[in-house]
């Protein structure tokens, strides 16, 4: 985190008006550093392994969906929802 916060340090003082920038900005810097690169990976490998345990339906097809967004699959894409 030091070096991250000394590279973006660096970045200001390049910038005329000597800024930090926005939220947004900041907020997609650190996501970008920081964040989950497999995000979507680790998804799509979890939708392969999920399955339904007994009786609980709308616990499943809430978390199936969640997982379904987060591996990147649209609803309406024949193609993706064959895969699961």
């Amino acid at each position: 985190m030091d070096q991250w916060a000394k590279n973006f340090m660096e970045e200001v003082k390049e910038t005329d008006d000597k800024s930090l920038g926005t939220f947004d900005q900041l907020m997609n810097s650190l996501e970008e550093t920081f964040g989950d690169t497999n995000k979507q990976t680790r998804a799509q490998q979890k939708l392969w392994q999920y399955r339904q345990m007994e009786d609980r339906q709308k616990p499943f097809f809430m978390e199936f969906d969640q997982l379904r967004r987060s591996a990147g699959y649209d609803e309406d894409d024949d193609t993706s929802s064959s895969n699961y």
